[in-house]
């Protein structure tokens, strides 16, 4: 005959002392997922795993937390790289792109070799162009 396996049974301290856990942490665990001790007064160890496992809505936000930390630690670094002027900042880049775009259409519209019909395809190609990057976009001084 095979022998019967004996299930392991847990109380607060014990499973606390297996995984790390304080017990006040483990005991709260247990009363938020409503279970309940045998009549041991001990708890089965599929309980306590269930009691210590984030539900979906808890991984979720948990991960939905660490993303923002992630992204504002991103955001701080690129803000550092931009006051080292390793990154450039796209309004700015966007204010240079516009004046140098309204240069290049004055010197189109002043050119005598052109016609009227030249200029206008000229300038209707320059700006027809979009101007969309990224937050910050790579810049290296020369």
């Amino acid at each position: 005959m095979a022998k019967e396996k004996k299930a392991l049974r847990w109380t607060v301290t014990g499973w606390a002392a297996q995984i790390g856990a304080h017990p006040r942490t483990v005991q709260n665990a247990l009363g938020r997922a409503r279970i309940v001790p045998g009549r041991d007064g001990k708890y089965s160890t599929k309980d306590m795993f269930f009691a210590i496992s984030p539900s979906p809505k808890e991984r979720a936000a948990r991960e939905a937390k660490l993303q923002a930390e992630i992204d504002r630690a991103d955001m701080i670094h690129n803000e550092r790289e931009v006051q080292e002027s390793q990154l450039a900042d796209v309004a700015t880049m966007k204010v240079w792109a516009e004046y140098i775009l309204e240069r290049i259409v004055q010197m189109i519209q002043s050119r005598a070799g052109l016609t009227k019909e030249e200029k206008r395809r000229w300038i209707d190609e320059l700006t027809s162009t979009k101007f969309e990057p990224t937050k910050f976009v790579p810049f290296k001084r020369a």
